[in-house]
């Protein structure tokens, strides 16, 4: 990796990330979002609370252009303090995600995990979005058995945000967002990463904590942000949550965004955000909700799983009478044979 255009390509990437974080960031963020000081919330301590986290994988196992196997999983992490009092996940499914499909095997499994069909059938466009719609199913589910065994004062926290991608997952997700209201539970989406932005282009993240540096303040902290001062405007329809940044660990600069459920008043997010801070003092997480990390650690669908995974469906195959020329005939690619060399 020499010669002029290698170098030219290094310097004209790293002139982007510096256009992309800018200095004196963070009194431009305070200016184009008229924020000051006082916008910037503290968390207080809290006694630690029961707290549920709720994830899911999914992992292509086999695709062609006409069929796509995917497997999937969800599974939550129970902890109240540092004790972790369970962890279950649901069986490993494999399930076909292709255009022939996923449409029906969307709808079968929807309808076991919430007793009806769904209103309106998977719009399949291609395999990971199917495959992510059938692992959003799962998940869902997951997070109601964990809302309806919760007491009242819990944290329940979910990967990702309070937005569905398809049509029939709005009143599975706004169904939860009432059930954790009416039990008292305290409910909470965290993204491991988010492409918000603000000002034409300058991520979110980096700026709320430039903002934070540059006004003296030390996590915790939480900031709700106006949807008016992002970039982006979001589709109302489907979108459940209000956007907020924190910092929730005094030992790490960390910034999170979270997502609360709409309308949320002032002093119950200030309380959803003390429960969660108790939950982010191991130093090797970055301030982040351990409970969402153990979860996902347990969850995800590795490689030595997928390969497992792989074996058994041939030995299946196998016994229907199919040879490895067949599977190669409909699955082969010859990214398969590249990868040998």
């Amino acid at each position: 990796m020499t010669g002029d255009a290698y170098r030219e390509s290094i310097s004209r990437i790293a002139h982007r990330v510096r256009e992309a974080i800018p200095r004196e960031m963070g009194r431009k963020f305070g200016e184009h979002a008229g924020l000051s000081r006082s916008d910037f919330s503290p968390v207080p301590p809290v006694p630690p609370v029961p707290v549920s986290a709720v994830d899911g994988s999914n992992a292509m196992v086999l695709e062609s252009g006409s069929m796509a196997i995917a497997a999937v999983r969800a599974g939550y992490s129970a902890f109240h303090g540092e004790r972790r009092l369970s962890v279950a996940l649901t069986p490993v499914l494999l399930q076909e995600v292709g255009p022939l499909g996923a449409a029906a095997e969307f709808s079968a499994l929807y309808t076991e995990c919430f007793g009806v069909a769904p209103h309106s059938p998977l719009q399949v466009d291609d395999a990971s979005r199917a495959a992510s719609a059938v692992r959003d199913t799962l998940e869902y589910w997951v997070a109601h058995v964990c809302a309806e065994r919760m007491p009242a004062g819990g944290l329940l926290l979910l990967d990702g945000s309070l937005r569905v991608s398809e049509e029939s997952h709005d009143s599975v997700l706004l169904a939860l967002i009432r059930e954790c209201e009416a039990r008292g539970v305290f409910l909470g989406a965290v993204a491991k990463r988010t492409a918000a932005t603000w000002g034409g282009g300058f991520p979110l993240l980096p700026a709320a904590r430039a903002l934070a540096r540059d006004l003296g303040l030390r996590g915790p902290w939480w900031l709700r942000i106006d949807e008016e001062v992002l970039d982006r405007t979001r589709f109302a329809q489907w979108e459940h949550g209000d956007i907020y940044v924190c910092s929730l660990n005094a030992a790490r600069s960390a910034v999170l965004k979270v997502e609360l459920p709409r309308r949320t008043n002032e002093d119950r997010a200030g309380e959803t955000f003390a429960r969660m801070a108790g939950y982010t003092g191991d130093a090797r997480l970055e301030g982040y909700p351990h409970p969402l990390i153990d979860v996902h650690r347990n969850v995800v669908i590795s490689q030595d799983v997928l390969s497992k995974i792989r074996s058994d469906l041939m030995d299946h195959c196998a016994g229907e009478g199919l040879t490895e020329q067949d599977i190669q005939g409909l699955f082969g690619d010859y990214h398969d044979t590249f990868g040998r060399y």
